[in-house]
């Protein structure tokens, strides 16, 4: 046998999958302190069943589990795999543990329960592991072991500790045994003594049976004679009866037939009938629609005058607009007429201009001594000119400026109307939007809390199922280690583990029952609830072979084909109250067990108390008995009770088991039920969130086109503002320009003036005057045409704002004259309504008076056919009332024949011949009261004294033969423990004895030279003789290990551990830095007898010594690539060399 390989994923420090492909001789395991080694002997132990924390160094379960490092997150699952192989023979172990499934155990893919291991460890020779595998730490703790714990962990080696096991319960089955023969001896003569004491009774007894089968004759004879008159006198009744209902019957037919016709008739005018107040509620609402249509009508009629009215002054409105407009387009024309005449005027006035000054550049030649003077001042005239025509642009321009600023400042008006309008109303939205999400938010909140809620419930229900699965795994576990005998539970281990084809299935199991009856079935079945239940002979065979192989005890079958139902006692009257009830009415056998269960449990009768128990037995029950306390009553006449220590039993606890599982699948429903809702709750979060998502996507809009508002609000305000500032500059500007233009323009005259003079000398008279007139005039009359033409634009501006002004008012009034038509046609529609609910109604109230007056005939006929259909019951009353009394004297009759049934003929069974020829017969009063006066004169006797004095024989008979089946039983069970104490007593001596060779030999291969024993202590019985090691090590004297140097000590537990394990032929070594303490030279001579031993057994060793891992075929290294993280790195030393 071998290890083929380990697997290790998520176990302690190894986060990842790890897996060791040993080598079937030598295969070492390296790494500094810390690196995680010593986890790998922890997971040996644990896959193959070990789940001490102290043994597997942890403190709680889930310190198996990977926590996690600085890069890698913790596991969820611990899991160990294992591969062993032996010829061609293997199997694959695999344990797993998780916080949420807790400990899961398999074999080649099939789920076990760790007692199911110790078949397989026996099938691969590895009873004795928790030998082989040797911990840091435990070879110190061999040394210092006491005698008897080595002899202990000898015995477990060579598989000794089921010897020891089976020596105890057979020392528990003695003792029971002697308990039971005492026990059986005292009743045995509790029994005699009692018969002894009703010898008297007896005597009496048995002439009163003698007077009271007389008695039985006589009352048979009477019961026949009164039963066979009874019967006559019920004949001539019961033809009597038979007539007196065919008359009732005939009145009742005619009572039926006038009872029809009248439901008949009042079922005619139900569903002919009418509903007044159906009637009523249409009449109230022809009147309220009435009442609204009159409504209505006044409405419309009141809108219409008001629409004529409005028309009326919207037609004066256009009228005087109208005015306006004529007005406005004649004042148009005389304005465009008088620009004309101002244009032709300006075109004449610059053409006299150009001619008057071609006139004076002419003079200009004859006055050329006044040049330079005339220049000067022409040019001071022109400069003033071109001034004062660029001031009066200016002007001009500040004027049309102004009245663009004021066009301007009114539409930024409108426009400040229309922003605030919409601002507001943005406002309103983004306030609406705002309150529907914060309501979305809170119900996104509530759906999110509603789901943390149901997902905290569901990881604890989750969390509740993994603790109930446990303790229910726990439950049956301890079930079937601590109450089921080992032979049962190995054979039901090796059908779980198919080593037989059969299916076993034990009594306890077969069957479901509520928990108040549990402890009575337990106590009346005592070891039969641990029998095994099979179909054939061939299975039963298989399972005893097997026992017999292992020599693991023995087993009882019950088998199908051999099982004889039984069945309750029907003539046995049980009482009315304080029975629970017959087993087989209150278990539910499983399939396909219910003719064993038949068998076992067919007639036995459960009840609340002794005493009724013991009341039962007294009137001559004749099956099995027993009371819910635990106390049973027997057949054979044996009474049993009492309470063990230990409270519940195999039902008991496999009641729990059903009430576990019950309980667990309830906890699955409600799980799937809150994962649902789990689900359903996300999926409202979800769309809630996707709600409040677009919500707020609306609601951001919402407020950017709000902020954009305010700000182009802002943008405005500050450009009126802006343009108030320009208008008042404007001003400021215009009356200063008008300053400076009439000094320019007083200058421009002095200039005028001057030329003149100048000019006169050499001009014509009046040419600079009439120059300085004319450009005047010219100046004057482009002002007047300019000023002609803005007031021309404005009364235009006019006339389109009128033509706009008409245009809503002829819409205003097309509009009117619709709805005036629309409510003038409503006018009409409602007039036509009116007249229909008043026909209606007039309708209506005549229909009402002929129903009614239909209603008062049928009425009137329905009264006479309840009247006839009344006499008839009268009559059938009568009828009843002589039925009545001709039953109630047969019901007499019946009722005293019923009680003699009852009383008789269970005793007499009635035979109608027999019963005529009695009836003339002897007088049978006379003789039954002259029989009964005899019985009372033998006074008080006790007929149960007969049927006791029986039992009490029967039964001492019985326990006679019990008595010397416990004697035979008690002789083959010390029998069993002499053998058991020679066969152990040899096994270990002889053990002993191989050991001690070995021993010795390595010792003194280790030590080179010296001597080593293994010796048994003198004191105490064979199974307390404890195992003490002796070492004389060269140069030194024999001496007890204890006293030997640490070095020396090491070394030699190491030769005894390698002694013990050759012996026992163990096929492999896990062993875990037991080098540690030793020397370099001494850790030579160990390198060397590993790798010898390393060709006969698999050895694994965990070291950091260098020495070691030379010898080694494989060399795995182990290092901590981070806190907390293992990884491995495997060297073919072979291949290396």
């Amino acid at each position: 046998m071998s290890i083929e390989f380990l697997r290790l994923n998520g176990f302690k420090s190894f986060g990842s999958s790890c897996e060791f492909a040993f080598s079937k001789g030598f295969s070492a395991i390296v790494g500094p302190n810390g690196s995680g080694k010593s986890n790998i002997l922890d997971a040996l132990r644990w896959v193959l069943g070990e789940g001490s924390p102290t043994s597997l160094r942890i403190t709680r379960q889930s310190d198996l589990i990977f926590q996690g490092s600085a890069n890698f997150e913790p596991s969820k699952e611990a899991e160990v795999s294992l591969k062993l192989v032996s010829g061609n023979d293997s199997a694959l172990l695999k344990r797993s543990y998780s916080q949420e499934g807790g400990s899961v155990l398999q074999v080649d893919g099939t789920r076990v329960r760790l007692q199911d291991l110790g078949e397989l460890k026996a099938r691969f020779q590895l009873e004795g592991d928790a030998f082989a595998f040797i911990g840091q730490g435990e070879v110190a703790e061999a040394i210092h072991q006491r005698p008897m714990q080595r002899r202990h962990h000898l015995e477990l080696l060579f598989g000794i500790d089921r010897y020891r096991k089976k020596r105890d319960d057979t020392y528990l089955r003695l003792a029971s045994t002697l308990e039971e023969a005492q026990r059986i001896e005292t009743l045995i003569r509790e029994l005699e003594n009692r018969r002894e004491e009703i010898a008297p009774e007896v005597t009496v007894a048995v002439e009163a049976q003698g007077i009271l089968d007389n008695l039985e004759i006589v009352r048979r004879d009477f019961y026949f004679a009164r039963r066979f008159a009874l019967e006559g006198r019920r004949l001539e009744n019961c033809s009597r009866l038979q007539l007196q209902k065919e008359h009732g019957d005939v009145v009742r037919r005619w009572r039926s037939l006038w009872d029809q016709a009248a439901r008949l008739l009042e079922e005619r005018l139900r569903r002919e009938g009418f509903d007044e107040e159906a009637f009523l509620d249409r009449e109230q609402a022809l009147l309220a629609r009435k009442e609204a249509l009159r409504r209505q009508g006044f409405a419309a009629a009141t809108r219409v005058k008001a629409l004529q009215a409005d028309r009326a002054s919207l037609n004066e409105e256009r009228l005087n607009l109208l005015r306006q407009h004529e007005a406005l387009e004649t004042e148009l024309a005389q304005m465009r007429k008088e620009e004309g005449e101002l244009a032709r005027t300006l075109e004449e006035q610059r053409a006299s201009l150009q001619t008057l000054l071609d006139e004076l550049e002419a003079g200009r030649a004859q006055a050329e001594r006044e040049r330079l003077r005339r220049r000067e001042l022409s040019d001071e005239q022109e400069e003033k000119s071109l001034f004062c025509s660029r001031v009066d642009s200016r002007l001009r321009a500040l004027l049309l400026a102004r009245d663009e600023g004021a066009e301007e400042r009114a539409q930024l008006e409108a426009e400040r109307a229309r922003l605030e309008e919409s601002l507001k109303t943005l406002t309103r939205d983004v306030k609406e939007l705002g309150e529907r999400h914060e309501e979305l938010s809170t119900q996104h909140t509530d759906a999110y809390s509603l789901c943390q809620k149901h997902a905290a419930a569901l990881q604890q229900l989750q969390r509740e199922k993994t603790r109930q699965e446990a303790e229910l795994d726990a439950l049956k576990e301890s079930t079937e280690s601590s109450l089921y005998p080992e032979p049962v539970r190995l054979l039901l281990s090796a059908a779980r583990l198919g080593r037989i084809r059969s299916r076993p299935e034990v009594v306890a199991e077969a069957f479901s029952c509520p928990p108040h009856v549990a402890e009575a079935l337990e106590a009346y079945l005592g070891g039969r609830q641990f029998w095994l239940l099979g179909h054939t002979f061939a299975e039963a065979q298989e399972g005893i072979e097997l026992l017999k192989q292992r020599r693991s005890g023995r087993v009882t079958y019950l088998l199908l084909e051999r099982c004889r139902p039984r069945f309750p006692d029907p003539r046995f009257r049980l009482p009315l109250s304080g029975v629970t009830g017959w087993a087989l009415e209150l278990i539910t056998p499983r399939a396909p067990w219910e003719p064993a269960l038949q068998h076992l449990l067919g007639d036995l009768l459960l009840v609340e108390t002794y005493a009724l128990g013991s009341e039962l037995v007294k009137k001559g029950a004749r099956f099995p008995i027993a009371t819910l306390e635990g106390e049973v009553f027997a057949p054979s006449g044996t009474v049993s009770g009492g309470r063990m220590r230990q409270r519940g039993g195999a039902i008991s606890h496999n009641q729990q088991v059903e009430e576990g599982t019950l309980r667990l699948s309830e906890l699955k429903a409600r799980i799937e039920k809150l994962a649902t809702d789990l689900k359903a709750a996300e999926a409202r979060e979800q769309d809630t969130a996707r709600t409040l998502s677009t919500e707020g996507e609306k609601l951001l809009r919402l407020r950017e086109e709000e902020h954009a508002a305010r700000s182009a609000l802002a943008a405005l305000l500050s450009r009126r503002e802006r343009l108030e500032g320009e208008g008042i500059s404007a001003a400021e500007e215009a009356e200063r320009l008008e300053r400076e233009l009439h000094q320019a323009r007083l200058r421009l005259e002095e200039l005028a003036e001057e030329l003149a003079a100048l000019g006169e000398s050499v001009e014509s008279k009046g040419g600079s005057s009439r120059l300085s007139a004319m450009q005047n005039e010219i100046h004057l009359t482009e002002e007047r045409l300019r000023g002609r033409r803005d007031v021309l634009l404005r009364a235009e501006r006019e006339r389109g704002s009128l033509s706009e002004q008409l245009a809503g008012l002829d819409l205003d009034l097309a509009a009117g004259q619709e709805e005036e038509a629309s409510q003038r046609e409503l006018l009409a529609e409602v007039g036509r309504g009116f007249l229909e609910v008043r026909d209606a109604l007039e309708k209506l109230r005549t229909s009402l008076e002929t129903e009614r007056g239909k209603v008062r005939r049928g009425h009137l006929r329905l009264e006479r056919l309840r009247s006839r259909a009344q006499n008839a019951a009268a009559a059938a009353t009568a009828l009843e009332a002589e039925l009545s009394a001709l039953s109630e004297r047969l019901s007499g009759i019946e009722s005293e024949l019923e009680q003699l049934r009852e009383l008789w003929d269970e005793k007499y069974p009635y035979l109608p011949q027999e019963a005529a020829e009695v009836e003339g017969g002897r007088d049978l009063t006379s003789t039954l009261r002259s029989l009964e006066r005899d019985l009372k004169a033998l006074g008080t006797y006790n007929l149960g004294a007969l049927s006791e004095d029986i039992s009490l024989s029967e039964r001492i008979d019985f326990l006679t033969e019990q008595l010397e089946d416990v004697s035979n039983a008690s002789d083959e069970l010390k029998l069993l423990i002499a053998e058991t104490d020679a066969q152990v007593e040899e096994i270990f001596a002889k053990a002993m004895a191989d050991i001690d060779v070995r021993f010795n030999a390595l010792f003194q291969r280790l030590f080179a030279g010296g001597e080593a024993r293994l010796k048994l202590q003198e004191e105490g019985e064979v199974w307390d003789r404890g195992v003490e090691i002796y070492a004389r090590p060269p140069g030194k004297r024999l001496q007890n290990i204890s006293q030997l140097s640490g070095g020396e000590q090491s070394l030699t537990a190491i030769a005894h551990l390698f002694a013990a394990l050759e012996v026992a032929r163990m096929p492999l070594a896990v062993l875990d830095e037991v080098d540690a303490a030793l020397d370099e030279y001494n850790l030579i001579r160990f390198a060397d007898l590993a790798r010898e031993y390393s060709r006969s057994l698999q050895l694994i060793v965990m070291t950091h010594r260098r020495t070691t891992m030379e010898r080694a075929d494989l060399i795995y290294g182990v290092t901590m690539v981070e806190p907390g993280l293992s990884r491995i790195v495997s060297i073919d030393v072979e291949s290396y060399r």
